[in-house]
Parts: structure tokens; sequence; C-alpha cells
């Protein structure tokens, strides 16, 4: 039986490969294609012809901002979402004024030393090791991305057939006040804005999915 194929759209200045060796390891009978949150991440998505879909992250955010366009071309993919980054709401206090400062650092960082820019944003999402020497992407794709994270989110539908995966201690993103608008998602206990502990957690509850 011919392998299926699943397409992630990955995280913000995260190497592809970085989550593809996660998705491999624990849902190994798929076969996995991964690829970076640019701006012609459509493009990408639809010519990849996959079975199934999900995003991480800033990848995630991208999956619920064209949820329409992805449904109508997924109708049938019961699409994942790992730790969709949205930034905290305007009144959100401490917490939020705290995310504008990071984001600041790291967007002043990241053209004249995209490494340290990497690295800074890895230990704010709690992701050790993941930072990566290089630019896994297109700087300028960089750029558009963080710019896409500050922006205010649009107000969002999660459509009844999404599988969404949130850490309840995520660094990123306000899971309590994620819930409560999204009472369907699921929250993960003790967990960050990893995406191997989602999907242990998205495996140890749905099974691992079959391709048929």
């Amino acid at each position: 039986m011919k392998r299926k194929r699943w397409i992630w759209i990955g995280g913000w200045g995260l190497p592809p490969a970085w989550l593809r060796e996660k998705l491999e390891a624990r849902l190994p009978e798929w076969d996995h294609f991964v690829i970076p949150p640019v701006r012609n991440w459509e493009a990408l998505f639809r010519a990849a012809n996959a079975d199934r879909c999900g995003g991480y992250s800033l990848g995630a955010r991208l999956l619920l901002h064209q949820s329409d366009a992805v449904t109508a071309a997924n109708r049938a993919s019961f699409p994942v979402l790992l730790a969709p980054f949205l930034p905290p709401e305007p009144d959100s206090g401490e917490r939020g004024r705290r995310h504008e400062t990071g984001f600041r650092k790291i967007q002043d960082l990241l053209s004249p030393n995209p490494a340290k820019a990497l690295a800074l944003f890895c230990k704010v999402a709690g992701l050790h090791g993941a930072a990566s020497a290089h630019p896994p992407y297109p700087l300028e794709e960089l750029a558009w991305g963080l710019r896409f994270l500050q922006q205010p989110p649009s107000p969002v539908e999660i459509p009844p057939h999404w599988s969404v995966w949130l850490g309840e201690n995520d660094p990123l993103i306000d899971t309590p006040a994620f819930t409560a608008r999204h009472p369907s998602v699921n929250t993960v206990p003790g967990a960050g804005h990893d995406a191997g502990t989602l999907l242990d957690a998205f495996v140890t509850e749905a099974g691992s999915p079959e391709q048929s």
C-alpha cells in the first residue's frame, strides 16, 4: 500500500527538519513533509497534494488565518494544530508588555545578528537546543513571519473537525484566555511550547492515525 503524506507548516525560525524528526518518531506510518512558514506557504501547501495537514506555532496560526481555504482543500483531513501562536490581547497587562518587549528585541537583532535573534526566540519559547546557527530559511521571510506574529489576531473560529493542542504552561500563548474563547481545544498539563510534548498527547488521545 502506498504510504500517505502529511503536510505540516513549521514554526518561526525553526528548521523544518526539527519538526520532521519529532513527527517521524511519533507517527512513523506516515510520510511527513514540513514546509517553513513563508509568504508563499499556500502555494507550497497546495502543491504537496497531501492526505492530511497540520501546523505548529506560526504554521498553526497561518492555517487558522486561512481556515476556510484549508477546509475547502482538505475537507476530510482533520487538521491538527500544535501551539497556534496568537499574541496577547491588547488589555492583557504585564504579560502583553513582556511579549511586546521580547519580540521587539528579537526583531532588532534579526538583521544584524540572525543567530542571536533565533537563540533569543528559542530561549523565550523554552525550546532548548532548537536554535539554528544559521537562518533556516531566507532572512526576508523570517522578518515577514516576525511581523505577522506581532499583528493583532483577527477573530478566528476553529472548525469543529480541527484538533488543537496547547501546553498548559506555554510561555508564548495565554492558554487560559485561548481555551476560554475556544473550549474545544485540548490543554496538555505541564506542557510548554515544545511540539514533541504536544504530539505525545495527541497520539495518546487520538491513537496513531491510520493511513486508510
